[in-house]
């Protein structure tokens, strides 16, 4: 009957007379154990973490990319106690800081920096005379693992 399809076969009754077939592995029952290793931790300077944390894993890469340039879209501002400036030559400065860059891959750079090792270090190049208003020629993000500060004789 239609019932009769849940019910196990004893053999007698196959049409066939052949065996039943019974499924079993090639590799029999195999277990995986991996013995006991020991972990293997990356360099604790910033440089390895940086290219193991950093450049190696995609998720962080994008992480501090979008952060990075999320903040340097950020509008600037100069002022002072009284008044804040539209137009000021530190303002022309952060926008061209130097020949290869703009202010959107400096400050990008300079927060990239900050983001890997909390540190960030920007260079001033040149002395400004030729502008006649003090400020540097040019800014240049120096990397923060090769940087080390050396105390003064005033310990400063």
């Amino acid at each position: 009957m239609v019932l009769d399809i849940f019910r196990r076969s004893t053999g007698a009754d196959d049409s066939a007379g052949a065996p039943q077939e019974r499924k079993a592995s090639a590799t029999a029952r195999v277990v995986a154990w991996q013995g006991g290793g020991r972990v293997a931790w990356s360099a604790r300077d910033s440089r390895s973490l940086t290219r193991t944390g950093y450049l190696g894993n995609p998720v962080a890469y994008r992480c501090v990319k979008m952060i990075s340039e999320a903040a340097a879209a950020l509008p600037l501002g100069v002022q002072d106690g009284e008044a804040r400036y539209e137009r000021h030559p530190l303002l022309a400065l952060i926008d061209r800081p130097n020949p290869a860059q703009g202010k959107a891959d400096l400050l990008e750079a300079l927060y990239g920096q900050i983001l890997l090792t909390g540190d960030g270090y920007v260079e001033a190049v040149g002395t400004g005379d030729e502008v006649g208003s003090g400020l540097p020629d040019e800014l240049h993000v120096l990397r923060s693992d090769r940087m080390s500060l050396v105390p003064g004789a005033d310990g400063v």
